[in-house]
């Protein structure tokens, strides 16, 4: 998610996670629409869930990890898939 080339390469580290959520900046004035990117994020949540798959959520900010956990909690919900069927690390 987000705009291509606009970030560091850190394609090192994603052969080691199975989904990788991380927080960013914006060095511009664009933002991309929120609906999209929470639909794209549930599409993915959902594909995690369904395949098995590790959600790792790599924050810095103290109130991030409240917040991606909240969003990952809503869409297990809206999809009725029980949150206590699934582990989710942050760190």
């Amino acid at each position: 998610m987000g705009y291509p080339g606009t970030a560091p390469d850190y394609s090192e580290l994603y052969d080691s996670f199975d989904t990788l959520v991380l927080e960013s900046t914006y060095g511009g004035k664009i933002h991309p629409d929120r609906g999209d990117e929470m639909r794209k994020l549930d599409a993915r949540i959902l594909n995690a869930v369904h395949n098995g798959i590790d959600i790792n959520v790599i924050t810095l900010a103290l109130e991030r990890p409240v917040n991606v956990l909240y969003e990952i909690l809503r869409c297990l919900e809206n999809n009725h898939i029980n949150p206590r069927t699934i582990d989710i690390s942050y760190f």
